[in-house]
């Protein structure tokens, strides 16, 4: 069975002068990468928050469907650090993908998937 994966783009709010790229734009590339990769996308999520500190809602929302999810689900992301910039947002990918409920982690420039 095909992989289902999830879009999630991040721009933080706090520091828009030195964002390089809008959440527009890192969901056209997301598209554009989903599209030539052949990657069906089963939801987008899309927050506007600095992910510094633990508690977005958005990236927590997201983290529930994966829990919640019967198949396992692969996450895309314009770059590592607009999922997580801080130790318990990425320990909650990385329990994730130890206990296979996320089987991929994609980027526009590389991937990475678990194996045993």
């Amino acid at each position: 069975m095909k992989t289902k994966f999830f879009f999630y783009a991040r721009k933080s709010t706090e520091d828009e002068e030195r964002q390089i790229m809008s959440i527009e734009a890192q969901l056209a590339e997301l598209a554009e990468f989903a599209k030539r990769e052949n990657i069906e996308i089963a939801e987008t999520f899309i927050e506007s928050k600095s992910a510094k500190k633990p508690g977005r809602e958005i990236f927590n929302q997201m983290m529930s469907k994966v829990h919640e999810s019967k198949e396992p689900i692969g996450l895309i992301a314009w770059h590592p650090d607009r999922l997580a910039r801080n130790s318990v947002d990425g320990g909650q990918i990385i329990y994730s993908i130890d206990i296979g409920k996320i089987v991929s982690l994609r980027f526009p420039t590389f991937w990475f998937e678990p194996t045993p």
